[in-house]
Parts: C-alpha cells; structure tokens; sequence
C-alpha cells in the first residue's frame, strides 16, 4: 500500500453566521478527505475572533480557502485604519505568502428574486457596487479568479476538487499523470452514476431528475455486523445497504428492479464524491434518522471501479480460455477499460490502482454473465464459471492489500452458495422497501418533477395504490414505484391492472436494451413464450426448455433450417443475442429465469399465460400482429443447461 502522507493544513475564511452550515458540511468533508482544518470555530468567539491570531493561522497554513457570500462581516475597532473587516484582513495576509490561494464565491442570479439565499444572510446594500461587499467580491474575482458554489454540496465538492488538482499540479511529471486520469475517471463517475436509470424505463420527466433527488437508501435484512456466519441478529432490520459494504465485501442478490444496479451507482458516486450528499429538497426527517446515510470509513478514499458485467460480456474475446486465476482476471478487466475507457480511465491505471490496494471494484450483475459461448472455432466456453474461479483466486490477494468487492446478481442466476463461500463474500439480499422509504421516495420524486403540487400528488399516489390493489402491492420494488409515481403525475390515475404496467416497462427495456430492433426482439420473445406454452393447447406453461427445445422454437419462428450450417448459425446468434442483452430471458441450469420477481402477489405465471397466450399456434406473420401478448411475455422460463461435452 502506498506511504500516509502527512496532512496538509486548510484555513478556511469567511463570515460565520451566513455560512455556518456551508463551513461545517465542508470542515467534515475535508477532515474525511484527510486535511486538518484550521478555521474560525476554534476561537472562543467567531466574528469577532483576535485578528493576530486569525493573521499567525493564515501565515502558517498550507492552503488558503477563502468563501465569499453576500456579507461582509465584522470590522475591528482597533489598529484597523482601513477598516476592513478580519475576513479581508485574512485574505491580505494569504496574498502577501507564498502560500496556494482558493477562492469560492456565492453564485447569484440578480434577475432571479428567488435565488435562495435568505434575506437574513446579506448585508442590505450588496447590490450597491460602493459597498465593502461588492467591493471585496470584484476584487477576489479579479485577483484570485473563483469557482461558484450555491449549496453545502457545492461549495463542498468544489473545494475538495481544487485541493486535489492542486496537489496534482505538485505532483512529479509521471505521478502527475497518473492522478490527472484517476481524477477524469472520477469526474465522469460522478456525472454518469447521477441519472436516473431504472432497467432502462423512460420515466418521461425523469430527465430533468439527478439520483440524489429521489434515492432513498438501499436496505437489508441481514445484519452483517454480526458474526459472518450467524443464522440470527439480535438487531431487527432493515439494515443500511451502503453501512453494511462498511463493514464487509458483499454479494447483493435481488429480483429485478429492486434496485441493484441503481444501489452499485449510488456506491459508486458517494465514493468517487467522498461524502454522501445531502438531499436539500426533501431530507431524511428527524424521526427517520435510522435511514441517514454516511459513507463508511473502509470505503473513503477507494477508487470504485464500476463494472456493469453485460457490457464486459459483450466482449467474447475477453471471455475465453478456462481455469482463470487472478492474473487471467486482472488481464480480462484492464483489457475491458482499455476498450471502453470511461473517463479516459485505462487498463494499466486500474492495475497500478489495484496493486496499491486503492480500488472498489463494482461488479454488477453476474446473472447477464452468459454461460456458454462459442467460438470461431467451435469450441464452448464458460464466461460465468471463469469469472466465479478467477474472483476466487484473486480475492485472498486483492483483500491483503486493500481492494473491496461488491458483487450483484439475481438470486436465481448468481454464484452458487460454494462460490459464495469461496469468495469469502457476506451475502445481504437487497429487500424491499419498507413503508416509510416508499414514501420518501414518492415525495422527492414529486418535489422534482411538480414541486408546486408535489404534496397533492404524494398524497393522491397513496390513496390511488391503497385503493387499486395489486398496484398497491408492487410498491415496495423501485422500479416498479417510480412508474407508478411517473404514470399517476401524468393523469392522477393509475393503471387498473398490473400488465398495463408491465407492458410499458418492458417495451422501454427492450426500446433501451435492442433500440432499433426492439420490436424484432419482442417478438421473437413472444414466440418463446408461445412455444413454452405448448403452442396454444390449453396444457400448463412449460416450467423450462432446453436450449434445443428453444432453438426449435425460434428456427420455426424465423423460418431458418437447423440442419443447414447458416440456418443453425443465425439461430444460435439470436439466442444468444436474446440471452445477453434481453435481461428477460436469462440462462441458468435448473434456475428460474426471470423479468417479473415471482414472487410479487397478484401475478401468475400460469394464469396470465393461459389468460393471454390461449390461441392457437400462429404464424411468424400472425405473431406479430399480437403487440400485446409480446408484452405479457415476460413471465418465469427456465432454459436447461446441457452437460458439458454434450
């Protein structure tokens, strides 16, 4: 692991009573960050703190931070012929050093009377270019430049950034060039893990909606702060998700829409940001404090590496061989960033990150990991198990030196409980959300998109679930309950019916997943479940089919001849398209295969098949005239694995 380095000294300057909150949010922040904070709060009185003592503390410094709002703050009475106030007497001081200069200014709309500064926090003439404000203001402007901040957040994150590249511009030359990648990948995580993305599902305003809006935290039932292998807590749940990372590297299994992925860019972004940001429109409240959120102190400074494991499965070359160790692993991952660079981030930065024991590596989604492929030359290999045996290699060496794992899967398609075991990974099942949560999230979702009727809506959504029944009863999967909330702000209805729902969220998945071939794939997926369903002779759904038996269906579906090398070929390509990137038709020996979490109330897999797929066999042409059986196909299947050899 590299050397601690010492801590270097942070003054921070200002006013104190109009940005009390700002510099105690950015004084926890920069202690997270591994600075000591120098500032005003240490002094028995603030405004009118000695001006010698504030002076020797600027001149002995490493960094000078100067915040400048709309007050110009108190002016000594004494040996101050000028009469300046001590916070532009501290900054006189921090010019006449040598000393590495930060300014960060309150930004203001003039033309915007709303602009959110309260009245109570500027001095009545800051609009008047003669007064000392406006004066220091220009002059800060002008000699330091500034970076702009509105919220603690802001100022927070403002600040922590221009530390750090000032410590890169100190850096030596290759050092330096090191940092500055690092420091581009975690701008683009920052940016890139705060939409709202939710199985792909156009949620019409949610453009405009930023996650940390709307997310509510991701919570457990499994204390993993207890004994690794103990059956039974003595704490009740639920249990913070991100808390429980804290404490151990996890595998996080849920059902579809439960928030898995949304959960791995929330960790993602908190870590690369170094602090959980606080949510200025709607906060947890008082009697919820349970639910706050705090980055643990195991993940504060780890580079996350998020990996979205269908979009390294998307590379076959990355996927082959057999028997992985660490090295085959390492070598497959940086081969990944080499390709996809996000954020300028490369294979050979992440290997120097995860030799220093600096990384949080985000796997998500072990269950869009195909099982099987096939190459160029015939011969099958093994993309899930290769991943399982290389993670089981690395892991003793990756956790010696530092490294952290967060792993996800459906429970049905993830490692196996031996792989678990041998990933040495606490398991903490991704729950629903409880009641209370639900309504936090319904109410930010709101106070975004319609913030002058967002207690109207929330409280007409509970009402409208309460009375529809099984909408109600799906509230508690994210997913599902930011189309509820996107549906009922368009109308003030909810939908009668829950295939009304899922029509639309499965025909947005594909739209995202296949865009331009989404239809093609919805139908090709609505002629497995045809062909699952016995071709329309009234006989029970089939529980699973092998992959020949799937072959079958889709050669007589797109009219290809399996007994020909190109006909044989194009329907092995669409099976495995289908698998890879549907996220509804998933391959698992013995395992359910699923888009709908089975065990939602309301909804049968039986019954909705014979309700809607009761017709006789129909043509590849007649299929595609029936729109709404394709959406109703996404219920339970299972495709056999065959033995391998076979």
């Amino acid at each position: 692991m590299s050397p601690r380095k010492p801590r270097k000294q942070v003054y921070v300057s200002s006013t104190f009573s109009d940005l009390e909150q700002h510099r105690a949010y950015l004084k926890l922040a920069l202690e997270k960050a591994g600075y000591d904070v120098e500032c005003m709060e240490r002094y028995p009185a603030f405004d009118t703190r000695p001006a010698d003592k504030c002076l020797a503390d600027v001149a002995a410094c490493d960094v000078y931070v100067v915040l400048v709002a709309l007050r110009y703050g108190h002016i000594p009475a004494e040996d101050n012929p000028a009469g300046k106030s001590i916070t532009e007497m501290e900054y006189d001081k921090a010019v006449e050093t040598t000393r590495p200069k930060l300014a960060f200014m309150l930004d203001i709309d003039i033309d915007d009377e709303s602009f959110g500064w309260p009245r109570k926090r500027w001095d009545e003439d800051w609009q008047d270019a003669n007064s000392n404000i406006a004066r220091f203001r220009e002059r800060v402007g002008k000699e330091l430049g500034r970076a702009l901040f509105t919220t603690r957040e802001s100022l927070a994150t403002a600040v922590l950034q221009a530390l750090r590249q000032q410590e890169i511009a100190e850096m030596p030359a290759g050092e330096r060039d090191h940092a500055q990648i690092r420091e581009a990948y975690l701008d683009w995580l920052r940016q890139s893990c705060n939409s709202v993305e939710l199985l792909g599902l156009d949620l019409g305003q949610s453009a405009d909606i930023d996650l940390e809006h709307v997310y509510v935290p991701a919570v457990t039932d499994r204390d993993v702060s207890a004994a690794p292998h103990a059956m039974e807590s003595a704490k009740k749940g639920p249990f913070l998700l991100l808390e429980a990372l804290g404490h151990s590297p996890l595998y996080v299994p849920g059902h579809a829409g439960s928030g898995k992925s949304t959960f791995c860019r929330w960790v993602a972004r908190v870590v690369a940001e170094g602090q959980v940001p606080d949510h200025r429109g709607f906060p947890v409240p008082d009697d919820m404090a349970a639910f706050r959120e705090t980055l643990p102190a195991r993940l504060v400074g780890k580079l996350p590496i998020l990996c979205r494991l269908r979009d390294w499965a998307s590379y076959p070359e990355l996927l082959t061989g057999k028997g992985w160790t660490r090295a085959r692993l390492e070598s497959s991952l940086s081969g990944w960033l080499d390709k996809t660079t996000p954020g300028g981030f490369t294979g050979s930065a992440f290997l120097k990150e995860l030799s220093a024991g600096n990384c949080l590596l985000i796997l998500d989604g072990v269950d869009e990991v195909p099982e099987r492929i096939r190459d160029q030359f015939g011969m099958d290999h093994w993309p899930q198990d290769n991943l399982m045996v290389g993670l089981a290699d690395a892991m003793p060496v990756w956790r010696a030196a530092g490294n952290w794992l967060l792993l996800t899967s459906r429970p049905a398609n993830g490692p196996s409980a031996e792989q678990q075991r041998s990933l040495g990974l606490q398991t903490a099942e991704i729950a629903e959300l409880p009641t209370e949560l639900q309504a936090l999230f319904v109410r930010r979702w709101f106070e975004v998109v319609q913030p002058a009727r967002a207690e109207a809506l929330s409280d007409g959504l509970w009402r409208e679930m309460d009375a529809v029944g099984q909408i109600g009863v799906i509230r508690g999967n994210p997913m599902l309950l930011a189309a509820l909330c996107a549906i009922y702000a368009h109308g003030a209805r909810l939908p009668r019916d829950v295939l009304t729902l899922y029509d639309t969220v499965i025909q947005q998945v594909l739209c995202k997943r296949f865009k331009a071939d989404h239809e093609t794939a919805r139908h090709r997926l609505a002629a497995i479940a045809f062909g699952m369903h016995g071709h329309g002779d009234g006989a029970t759904p089939a529980a699973e089919v092998s992959e020949d038996q799937l072959d079958r269906i889709l050669a007589r579906f797109t009219g290809k001849d399996l007994a020909t090398d190109d006909g044989f070929n194009a329907v092995q390509e669409i099976r495995q398209g289908l698998l890879e990137r549907s996220g509804l038709l998933l391959s698992r020996g013995g395992a359910a295969c699923c888009l709908l979490p089975p065990e939602l109330p309301g909804i049968s897999c039986r019954g909705v098949a014979q309700s809607t797929l009761s017709l006789p066999w129909c043509s590849a042409a007649e299929v595609h005239t029936h729109a709404r059986l394709a959406a109703h196909l996404a219920f339970p299947f299972r495709i056999s694995r065959p033995a391998r050899g076979e």
